[in-house]
């Protein structure tokens, strides 16, 4: 059933959680670069109008450390913070230097919720803000030569700090909290990584491991020392394979994606084939999978070229019979063994149950 219907196409949609209820609800921005929050059942909550649309993602904070969560955004030239009736947290917004975002990321080094917020721009320069929006030492901006692949994010490791940023050509960059390189660093992979990345934390820095995947198929794993520890041959049909590490949306596991001219397959990090999907193919594809607790976890695949949605728990049951219309689709656990199924198309958000 329809719940939602605006005017104007869908630009962008994020998933947020209401701190008061705990349900799902969602963020719109349509075309006309208006910003609606959607209850879960449908109902728009409050427009914000706004000079630009969206860059990055968005995401929550406890901005004032009492359990209420607030948005996260960056467009153009500013950095946004709104709380859940639609209003501005002071002092923002806030004018900052960067115009061209790629990625907006949220650093909280000893989980105070005394935040810092990372942007990296497609140029290659990245900035460092705190709670008021001000720049920050050592990365005004911080410059590494090449666009990054997936957004930078913070670690703290066996008691240190550790910011990643993985370029598009391979390269990783390794710095610590004021943004100086560390040891090893810049780290050249000798592959392009596809898709995001998956922390290993082991006993040391010496066996813990980040892990990448490489477009043509290569499971590659460095450590915190700047030395690669293994370069893995991922098995393919056909030589033009393409190859995405999917990282479960909290970061606890992840799948590998191979994409082939007749198949779409995902493996588990043990290279079990869980799913199969023979009407993608090589198409272009939005591969999302999220793992709930209590054996509870779904992996969605949207094709891009035709519009269509299909829906997979990780045994590898689609849960419904055909593919659903959508541009974009997210799903969350209900009752029993049902699910909540959101889709997106032009100006519409769908809601499914199953």
């Amino acid at each position: 059933r329809i719940i939602t219907n605006f005017s104007k196409p869908i630009f962008r949609f994020f998933d947020v959680k209401n701190h008061q209820t705990k349900t799902t609800e969602i963020l719109v921005q349509d075309e006309a670069k208006e910003l609606r929050l959607v209850s879960s059942d449908g109902s728009v909550l409050w427009t914000l109008v706004l000079d630009n649309f969206i860059q990055g993602d968005v995401l929550q904070v406890d901005y004032f450390n009492n359990g209420k969560l607030q948005y996260l955004f960056a467009t153009p030239g500013q950095l946004h913070i709104v709380d859940r009736l639609g209003q501005y947290v002071d002092p923002f917004p806030v004018k900052i230097t960067e115009q061209n975002i790629d990625y907006l990321s949220i650093v909280d080094y000893d989980h105070s919720k005394n935040y810092r917020f990372l942007i990296a721009g497609k140029s290659g320069k990245l900035w460092m803000y705190d709670k008021e929006g001000k720049n920050l030492e050592g990365w005004n901006p911080k410059i590494i030569k090449g666009q990054i692949s997936t957004a930078p994010q913070h670690h703290r490791i066996h008691g240190k700090d550790y910011i990643v940023m993985i370029q598009v050509d391979g390269t990783v960059n390794l710095v610590n909290r004021r943004g100086e390189m560390l040891k090893n660093f810049p780290l050249d992979l000798n592959a392009r990584p596809e898709g995001g990345y998956f922390l290993e934390t082991g006993k040391n820095s010496f066996d813990t491991y980040f892990v990448i995947i490489s477009r043509d198929g290569f499971r590659i794993k460095f450590n915190l020392e700047g030395k690669i520890h293994s370069r893995e041959t991922l098995l393919k049909n056909y030589p033009d394979a393409r190859f995405s590490l999917v990282t479960e949306r909290n970061g606890k596991s992840y799948l590998i994606a191979r994409q082939e001219i007749k198949q779409l397959t995902l493996f588990d990090d043990d290279l079990k084939e869980k799913i199969t999907n023979n009407f993608i193919g090589s198409n272009s594809a939005v591969i999302t999978y999220s793992d709930f607790g209590a054996g509870r976890a779904y992996v969605t695949v949207t094709d891009l070229g035709q519009d269509l949605s299909f829906i997979y728990t990780l045994q590898g049951k689609q849960l419904s019979t055909v593919p659903l219309e959508s541009r974009a689709i997210f799903v969350r656990p209900a009752e029993g063994e049902r699910v909540r199924v959101y889709t997106f198309l032009e100006g519409k958000i769908t809601l499914q149950p199953l």
